[in-house]
């Protein structure tokens, strides 16, 4: 395996713009699609209103890690929250689906093959709106 170190940009993008931003360096042996709870995501994406302008920012990160790594695999993280009501959670679900291949499909625009990009989904009783988290491996 081999051991590099990359600048990591954190985003939080929402409806509103960034909500939060900071740099910090990342060390990583990591195997390609390993996730680990101690990974920090490249790029999160907070579906918080409908029309969210993601692409311009994850086409900056897709690229920056390309750049450092150009067979570098993503693997999206689609939390998807949790509701009381079982049809809320039938209909958070379908609208998780759909954010994250939305995400899946932008960055397989910016040159990335589909085998390098995998989704995952996680229930969470946390997140108030479903989030997409991206990591680089």
């Amino acid at each position: 395996m081999k051991k590099f170190t990359t600048a990591a940009l954190l985003i939080v993008f929402s409806a509103i713009g960034p909500l939060f931003l900071s740099s910090s360096a990342i060390a990583s042996t990591a195997p390609a699609m390993k996730t680990e709870s101690k990974k920090i995501p490249l790029l999160i994406l907070r579906f918080n209103k409908p029309g969210v302008q993601y692409k311009q920012p994850l086409k900056q990160v897709v690229e920056r890690v390309l750049e450092v790594k150009p067979d570098a695999n993503f693997e999206l993280l689609s939390l998807v929250p949790v509701y009381m009501e079982s049809a809320k959670n039938t209909s958070s679900r379908q609208v998780a689906e759909h954010n994250a291949g939305k995400i899946a499909a932008a960055i397989e625009s910016y040159d990335v093959e589909t085998n390098h990009i995998r989704i995952r989904y996680q229930e969470s009783k946390t997140v108030p709106m479903n989030e997409v988290h991206i990591f680089a491996y």
